[in-house]
């Protein structure tokens, strides 16, 4: 993705800022309160002078593997994914299973291949049953198979469109 910023979560020249600019980064969204509670907890900061400053990656990983953060493996791309410690990626992808688990039970998640077969069963009803119209509007053979004809050619357009659209 052009322009996008990526911070190394192990990188050493790491950009340092106040505890402003740490709390109001998107990821973070906490007041500086906060911040300063995770200091008293261990949050790296370094010093400058009289003044605290934390350098964002390493403050970051710290408010993640600490839980100060709530993540989840949607934040991350595949590239930010292979960046971060394995037991993190394992606590990730276990919180992210956990959701999807209760996100089933709870009839939010459906079964691809349940939604498969119902579609096939549906779509073949109204096969059938636009197949027999024909047969029920015209005793005139020419007239039905002209109208079975334009039927077909209807239901071979809608599952070209449906196939290219799944």
């Amino acid at each position: 993705m052009a322009g996008k910023i990526t911070l190394d979560l192990n990188d050493e020249n790491d950009i340092l800022v106040s505890s402003g600019v740490l709390a109001k980064l998107p990821v973070v969204n906490m007041s500086k309160r906060n911040v300063s509670n995770w200091v008293k907890d261990g949050l790296p900061y370094e010093t400058q002078g009289k003044r605290r400053v934390f350098p964002i990656s390493k403050a970051i990983k710290w408010m993640i593997e600490h839980g100060k953060i709530d993540v989840k493996m949607d934040d991350f791309d595949e590239e930010d994914r292979k960046l971060l410690p394995p037991d993190l990626r394992d606590r990730l992808a276990s919180a992210e299973l956990k959701e999807f688990k209760l996100k089933k039970e709870k009839g939010m998640v459906i079964d691809k291949n349940e939604v498969e077969r119902q579609a096939y069963e549906i779509g073949k009803k109204m096969k059938d049953g636009l197949y027999t119209i024909p047969i029920r509007v015209t005793d005139d053979i020419t007239l039905r198979n002209k109208m079975e004809k334009e039927i077909g050619i209807v239901l071979e357009n809608l599952m070209r469109d449906i196939e290219e659209n799944v």
